[in-house]
């Protein structure tokens, strides 16, 4: 693991902050990866102290000339990475400013798997709740499946996490009551018209 990685983990942010500023001097490559393909950026994503590491980064993106958007070897953003590992003030900051850093809140990895799908895989019950939570707002497709046909409730479901298993289909359920029930008034309309008509 490279020093600025180690940096990006740390609980004080003035830690990485050091580093940075030193690497002007020092040739640190500032967008080394590791074993995983993970950047500096994808390490201060799994901080589980702080959201902060990863704010400082972003917000110093050009001024270090960091790749934002650079991918791990498994085709995983810094939102996969925040969803797996990281503080649900992570997640929440990188929803709120996904647009202003163009960050893909639901790109796929190497196997189709969406930071959301991460999330219910891994246990993440207060992250998977925040994305349920603002799935509209932020146009997060809490619905995709994955290159195996799974979608994050199946996930959950194959590794045991009942209590994110029950919040997903719950919210499925208000839903399908609440937001989507004009699509079914407009399907009974549809039926009801051709029904007198007597044809589609």
């Amino acid at each position: 693991t490279h020093i600025i990685h180690l940096a990006a983990l740390n609980k004080d942010p003035k830690v990485l902050h050091a580093v940075l500023e030193s690497s002007q001097l020092t040739n640190i490559d500032k967008n080394a990866t590791d074993q995983d393909g993970a950047t500096v950026l994808h390490c201060a994503a799994e901080n589980k102290y702080s959201h902060k590491p990863l704010a400082y980064l972003l917000r110093n993106a050009k001024k270090f000339n960091l790749n934002i958007n650079q991918l791990d070897d498994y085709h995983g953003n810094i939102f996969h990475w925040a969803c797996e590992f990281g503080t649900k003030e992570t997640v929440k900051f990188v929803l709120q400013n996904a647009k202003k850093y163009n960050i893909d809140l639901n790109l796929r990895s190497n196997h189709g798997w969406t930071p959301f799908h991460i999330a219910c895989w891994c246990g993440k019950l207060q992250n998977v709740e925040i994305l349920l939570k603002n799935s509209k707002k932020h146009n997060i497709n809490v619905f995709s499946i994955n290159n195996n046909g799974d979608d994050g409730q199946n996930l959950a479901e194959q590794n045991g996490h009942t209590d994110i298993v029950k919040l997903i289909k719950d919210w499925k359920k208000k839903q399908s009551n609440e937001v989507n029930s004009h699509i079914h008034n407009e399907i009974l309309l549809q039926l009801k018209r051709i029904e007198q008509s007597g044809s589609p």
